[in-house]
């Protein structure tokens, strides 16, 4: 009988030691699986400061009083540098030099002739648009908002520049103004399939959330 009970005794005991083993296991494995995601979400808060400091215009120390083709092809060269680094997908870096063509057009000086102060226009509403595009691919929508006002500003009727606000309002939640941006574009260039999706996106949106806003208010009066 002593017998019996110790073998009992034992089995019960390594039961036990299995049962703590493997409850124990899940804990490690819990902790270890918190520790991971909290390391994963550092390396990604990281990420994003480093984007964000990478598309932020740099110090600009050149204050040279350069004659107007001189300023303008530096700006022309910069855009050309930054169409390549954003084809090859390296949008902070192409951020960083659309920023400086753009420095370059805004310290043009001196009596500019009609015809220089539009081409001047021009590539300043140009560069703008090219910096929407890349704040919109790094998720900074506000400012792709920003710069898309400032191209708009150069040039007021520029679709693409109203199109891509829009897009950038969608993100911010901003429905209205989304869908005031799709209606203008639509206006002027009825065949934008873009813009129709867009307004189709934001339509749906604004239906879902009056819905919810329906049934709110059934239960608060109900």
């Amino acid at each position: 009988e002593g017998g019996y009970r110790l073998g009992e005794y034992r089995e019960k005991t390594a039961a036990l030691r299995e049962e703590l083993e493997k409850a124990n296991g899940k804990v490690y494995a819990a902790r270890r699986e918190a520790q991971e995601k909290d390391h994963r979400e550092m390396e990604q808060q990281a990420e994003e400061r480093r984007k964000e400091e990478a598309a932020e215009p740099k110090e600009d120390h050149d204050s040279r009083k350069l004659k107007f083709e001189d300023r303008f092809r530096m700006a022309e060269a910069n855009k050309a540098e930054a169409h390549e680094l954003f084809g090859d997908g390296n949008i902070m870096h192409a951020a960083d030099r659309y920023a400086k063509a753009l420095a370059h057009c805004h310290k043009v000086i001196g009596d500019l002739t009609p015809e220089q102060d539009q081409r001047n226009r021009d590539l300043k509403g140009s560069l703008s648009l090219n910096l929407a595009q890349c704040f919109f691919k790094l998720n900074r929508f506000q400012k792709c908002v920003e710069h898309c006002n400032e191209a708009l500003r150069h040039s007021a009727d520029n679709t693409r520049a109203t199109l891509r606000r829009g897009q950038a309002f969608e993100q911010l939640k901003k429905m209205d103004e989304a869908l005031a941006d799709a209606k203008s574009v639509l206006a002027q260039d009825p065949e934008n399939a873009v813009a129709a999706k867009l307004l189709e996106r934001v339509q749906e949106n604004n239906k879902v959330q009056l819905e919810k806003s329906k049934k709110v208010y059934q239960k608060m009066f109900s």
